[in-house]
């Protein structure tokens, strides 16, 4: 249950102590969640704003949840236009369920409006005019036009008469309405995110069973052919002594084997367009080839049936867990066996990423590779097959990776960037154009014994970039630490 226009006026009230603070950092845990840090009075305060459904409210927060993998773009976005920035005004819309705060920023004002509406709250960044700059998640109104670059609109007043406030202000407790309603919803918030960690972690785990199996059936195809190995060793053995009298061309020749049942005759099929000789060779060849496979097919073999083993083991520890910290450990593991296999923890953890992250126009995460051999670690391991990859075409530079959700698409102004940072990290970076060539990861592969850094790019799309200098000055210093 959200909020009233009562209880959000009342802890309003005690927040505006707030106003000439100084912001100092800018979380957003969840799409529609997002935490200030605001230095005022010679202290850091936590304001905590929230349009998650059944959960839309304001108060300070005792701590902040912990972060995401991937930021979202959100946060980007509020970002770029909110640091540095000094909080000006904080005021509850009368008798609305609205909190607008001003901020003052070199660039001009901005606006951080909080719809608390319930099922369709939301939260907007407003420019000069109240022109939006972006949404916390796309409106589903439709009654108004919610979108960047349209001028905001504010919602119709409630209709119906409200319920009595729940949360009342006590005169010797600072901040009473503040911590009773942080305490109310705490543990509404924390059960969620307990749901949600836990349908995460299912559903990598699936995801990570179904790609193991899948991989065990191919390899039992696999296994059934490389059986064929003593066949193509027989073949070569009886071929060996008719060498010299095989006509080139023929398709079969037939010889006589002599075994422990007697003799028979076997007829051995030829390429008509190799020699002998190279018949003879393509034999032992693939026989050998076999031999290995069959190696290699067993060792594989062991390793997903090690891998089946740790999710059937994750999954029981997920039907048993009760914390957020238990579900959260099961969560990090099923990540990686979902991107099949462990991986070590200075990969996991970050001790040195491959890949610098900067910032777009509207808030993205854009990834650059550091290095060739960084460039092999992003696209080929850690970038995800819906990503989106370029690279300058025709010479040496970065990998460049737009993250993106399935099926989701890039902004027009993500991409641009994108494109200044694949020109600027390559041989092109003193040129006035530049050919830029993108596609999703999953068209991108590292050729056979290819150097570090080398890719094959199929369905791919070239854009002719013009290089601009103040773009790519402000991804420079949009670079994410």
């Amino acid at each position: 249950m959200s909020l009233t226009s009562t209880e959000i006026a009342l802890v309003v009230g005690e927040l505006t102590f707030l106003v000439g603070g100084r912001l100092q950092k800018i979380w957003v845990p969840e799409p529609r969640l997002v935490i200030l840090d605001v230095f005022a009075q010679g202290e850091s305060h936590l304001l905590l704003i929230s349009a998650i459904p059944d959960e839309t409210r304001i108060h300070l927060a005792s701590e902040r949840p912990p972060s995401p993998q991937n930021p979202h773009a959100f946060q980007g976005l509020l970002r770029a236009h909110l640091d540095p920035a000094r909080l000006v005004s904080l005021e509850a819309v009368p008798g609305d369920r609205v909190v607008r705060l001003e901020f003052e920023t070199p660039e001009g004002p901005r606006a951080l409006v909080a719809e608390l509406t319930g099922r369709h709250g939301n939260l907007l960044l407003l420019g000069s005019d109240d022109r939006i700059l972006g949404l916390a998640v796309p409106s589903s109104s439709t009654t108004r036009i919610l979108r960047a670059g349209e001028v905001y609109e504010a919602p119709p007043p409630p209709a119906g008469k409200e319920r009595p406030p729940r949360f009342s202000p006590r005169e010797t407790e600072p901040f009473s309405v503040s911590r009773a309603i942080e305490a109310h919803y705490a543990p509404i918030a924390r059960e969620r995110e307990l749901r949600e960690a836990k349908r995460e972690a299912t559903r990598l785990l699936a995801q990570a069973r179904k790609r193991a199996e899948s991989a065990l059936v191919k390899l039992e195809g696999e296994a059934a052919r490389a059986q064929s190995a003593d066949e193509l060793r027989r073949f070569g053995e009886l071929l060996k002594p008719l060498v010299r009298r095989i006509e080139r061309g023929s398709s079969w020749v037939e010889t006589t084997e002599y075994t422990e049942e007697g003799t028979r005759t076997v007829r051995i099929p030829l390429r008509p367009e190799l020699s002998p000789q190279e018949n003879l060779e393509r034999y032992f060849k693939q026989y050998r080839r076999m031999l290995a496979a069959t190696e290699r097919i067993e060792k594989r073999r062991e390793e997903l049936g090690e891998v089946l083993a740790r999710v059937e083991g994750l999954e029981a520890r997920l039907r048993e867990a009760q914390t957020r910290a238990e579900v959260e450990e099961i969560l990090d593991e099923a990540r990686r066996s979902s991107r099949g296999g462990p991986v070590r923890p200075s990969q996991e953890e970050g001790i040195r990423r491959p890949y610098r992250s900067f910032r777009s126009a509207t808030g993205r995460t854009i990834w650059v590779g550091r290095s060739a051999r960084d460039n092999d670690v992003l696209t080929f391991r850690t970038a995800r097959g819906n990503d989106v990859w370029l690279h300058a075409r025709g010479v040496p530079g970065a990998h460049v990776v737009i993250p993106l959700e399935r099926g989701q698409a890039p902004d027009e102004q993500t991409f641009l960037d994108a494109c200044a940072l694949a020109t600027h990290f390559s041989r092109l970076r003193d040129e006035a154009v530049a050919e830029i060539q993108s596609t999703r990861v999953k068209y991108v592969r590292k050729p056979k014994g290819g150097a570090p850094g080398a890719a094959i790019v199929t369905q791919e799309k070239t854009t002719r970039y013009r290089v601009e200098q103040e773009r790519i000055q402000r991804l420079l210093r949009s670079e994410i630490d």
